[in-house]
């Protein structure tokens, strides 16, 4: 407490130590860390091993504990203040395994909780990239032994913590915002229950904002959809929802999610925005595969296609390709450029071999794929530029040969469509075929991202793993607004 003291400046009388010198500081941190942990388990008799919610109705029955309450609650408190001040990322790491080790003596004082809950948060939303994993371990192990009481303002202040750092992104703040997403999902997997309050408003408040930019169509309302921090809570809720599915309580919310991501592409859908709209259908892709439901988006994918005017030879040369995934929107000078168009066919690739891969083993791929291939045809007819053209002539051949075999084995198979169980079953005995036509996709994509020099791009796909297909698909239909 007076290392702690001497850091921010509370000198107080009482106390009676003071510890002046970098050597002399560290010397009684490193000692704290090392000793205290062990003696108040040996004092209060309290299981190392033993598992953390019984360590703290241990304590709670400890009559010794009555007696160590106030000294062990100002300890702690002193070793939550240490931990935010701290600039040597090697040490405030020591602190917070130090901390680790003290969660049941946290969770046995309200106020020390409160500010440990406070500083965690802190030190995940704005410490060094270093810092937020340990961060974030000790938070999720607070949370999990502490029950629902720090649940909800957990999910509310990462949420704050969370969209503030997506308000600028760039190659270098993408594994910082995807590692927030992931532990964001990890935080609100705990209780569904809890999250779904949450969760609703949240999705409630993107949808009323989508309905605002369609109906009154002026530039301020259209800002609060075409943004980072929008399109960052998209693929915050898209990860949520594919990752907890077929839990019926966030369930619910699949539905709704898919209207508001489809209405937002159609507030603007022109070709200065086709960047969001990749990542829009980006997200609509990973839901789609996570949880086997159907969400058509080639509609989408060939609009932007054949509306791109591709053949439209290019007024300026740029030898630098687009990172869509740092990219909204198109300015007036990239929208003349020669990567304008390679940039374009390539995500539209991308995209659709993504959707078709998540659907090549249901029993309508062959329907499904009728209409594209017939745009596509008439697409390869008009398309005079070879790369473009030689690359959706390979994913044309791979489509018309899945649908041919799915045909095939279905004639033979001889089911009835009404009957729900047959259809599952053979559905799951295409997988050992799809797997072959999975690795042509692969493949595929692996020379859309050659082609492209494309190699450090951060798509966020989901492939949908095999376990999927055992679960009925329903439709929805993203043409209603939100």
């Amino acid at each position: 407490m007076a290392a702690v003291s001497q850091m921010t400046e509370q000198r107080q009388k009482s106390r009676g130590f003071r510890v002046d010198g970098g050597p002399v500081f560290n010397a009684v941190v490193g000692t704290c860390l090392q000793c205290v942990g062990p003696a108040l388990r040996r004092l209060l008799r309290t299981g190392a091993h033993s598992k953390p919610k019984e360590r703290v109705a241990q304590l709670k029955k400890n009559k010794k504990w009555k007696l160590l309450h106030v000294p062990v609650r100002n300890y702690l408190t002193s070793v939550t203040q240490l931990v935010v001040r701290l600039h040597d990322e090697s040490i405030v790491r020591r602190v917070l395994r130090h901390i680790d080790e003290l969660l049941p003596f946290f969770s046995s004082n309200p106020k020390a909780s409160k500010d440990l809950f406070k500083h965690l948060v802190q030190l995940w939303s704005t410490g060094k990239d270093s810092i937020r994993l340990p961060a974030f371990m000790t938070l999720l192990k607070f949370l999990k032994m502490n029950g629902d009481e720090w649940l909800l303002p957990a999910i509310k202040k990462m949420y704050v913590g969370y969209v503030t750092n997506s308000k600028v992104t760039t190659p270098a703040s993408w594994p910082t915002i995807s590692f927030m997403a992931s532990s964001l999902v990890e935080i609100m997997s705990i209780k569904p229950e809890i999250t779904y309050q949450q969760a609703f408003v949240y999705i409630r408040q993107m949808a009323i904002h989508v309905r605002n930019a369609t109906n009154q169509k002026n530039k301020e309302t259209q800002t609060k959809v075409y943004n980072w921090p929008f399109m960052h809570c998209i693929y915050l809720w898209s990860k949520l929802l594919a990752d907890v599915y077929p839990n019926q309580v966030l369930g619910a919310l699949v539905h709704p999610l898919v209207q508001v991501v489809a209405s937002a592409i159609k507030v603007n859908p022109v070709r200065k925005y086709y960047p969001l709209m990749f990542h829009c259908v980006r997200a609509l892709n990973m839901i789609s595969a996570k949880t086997d439901i159907f969400v058509p988006t080639i509609p989408l994918m060939l609009t932007a296609l054949v509306s791109s005017d591709l053949n439209k030879k290019p007024k300026a040369t740029s030898f630098k390709p687009f990172d869509f995934m740092c990219m909204l929107k198109f300015s007036e000078s990239q929208l003349l450029e020669s990567n304008y168009r390679t940039g374009v066919a390539d995500q539209v690739h991308e995209l659709l071999v993504e959707h078709i891969r998540t659907q090549c083993h249901h029993i309508g791929y062959p329907e499904l794929v009728v209409m594209l291939a017939v745009q596509l045809r008439l697409f390869l007819k008009e398309c005079k530029v070879a790369e473009i053209a030689r690359k959706f002539k390979q994913l044309l051949g791979v489509i018309e040969q899945q649908a041919t075999f799915v045909s095939q084995r279905r004639r033979a198979a001889q089911i009835k469509f009404t009957d729900t169980a047959a259809v599952v079953y053979y559905c799951q005995s295409l997988h050992p075929s799809v797997s072959l036509q999975n690795s042509l996709y692969d493949g595929i994509l692996l020379l859309t991202f050659r082609v492209s020099g494309r190699k450090n791009c951060r798509p966020l796909r989901t492939h949908p793993s095999s376990s999927s297909t055992s679960r009925g698909r329903r439709p929805v239909w993203p043409h209603r607004k939100a």
